[in-house]
């Protein structure tokens, strides 16, 4: 929802700032796309590239957080207690 939300703004802003005004904060750009390489015709940036690896990295974390401390184990417990019968 965030991410829809964030677009919502970025396509009104444009013609809310003609008649309001332009004080909306810059994006912060950390990285400058470039194209790295193409695959079957679409072009692969370097932002891809962060983001795919930077998902992995985190996708990683978040199996050993659960799967292999304490407070993984807790939470796999809560998620498997069934609610009483009535």
């Amino acid at each position: 929802m965030s991410f829809v939300l964030q677009e919502f703004v970025h396509f009104v802003l444009p013609s809310c700032s003609r008649v309001c005004g332009s004080n909306a904060q810059q994006p912060i750009i950390l990285i400058q796309p470039k194209t790295q390489f193409t695959v079957f015709g679409a072009t692969v940036s370097n932002v891809t590239i962060v983001i795919i690896v930077a998902a992995l990295i985190f996708a990683v974390l978040t199996d050993f957080a659960i799967n292999r401390t304490k407070f993984g184990r807790g939470i796999r417990a809560v998620a498997q207690i069934r609610p009483p019968r009535r």
